[in-house]
């Protein structure tokens, strides 16, 4: 799962760079997602609302840096976004 969501390369594109360190525990993963992703204050803070933020997000590239973070929660949230990135354009999704 390198590159989830194979797109034409746009400048315009706004980079974050997100720590899989972050995303292990399901209330501490949803806060941080929030925050770095600039997700409205009425973001459900569940892995649904995760998908529905991330299908309305346009423009902007998304690095998950793993560095070795590895948990069941980590795996749920990577495949919510590996749905959401191939659902929506707008975003690209790479692990690193």
């Amino acid at each position: 799962m390198n590159h989830l969501n194979c797109c034409m390369e746009n400048n315009r594109m706004r980079e974050i760079i997100l720590l899989g360190s972050m995303l292990t525990e399901a209330e501490k993963a949803h806060t941080y997602l929030a925050e770095e992703l600039d997700f409205p204050n009425c973001y459900g803070r569940n892995l649904d609302a995760l998908y529905d933020c991330l299908t309305d997000l346009r423009d902007v590239r998304i690095k998950l840096d793993l560095n070795g973070s590895d948990n069941e929660y980590l795996e749920r949230i990577l495949q919510v976004f590996e749905d959401a990135a191939e659902e929506n354009e707008g975003i690209n999704v790479y692990i690193i």
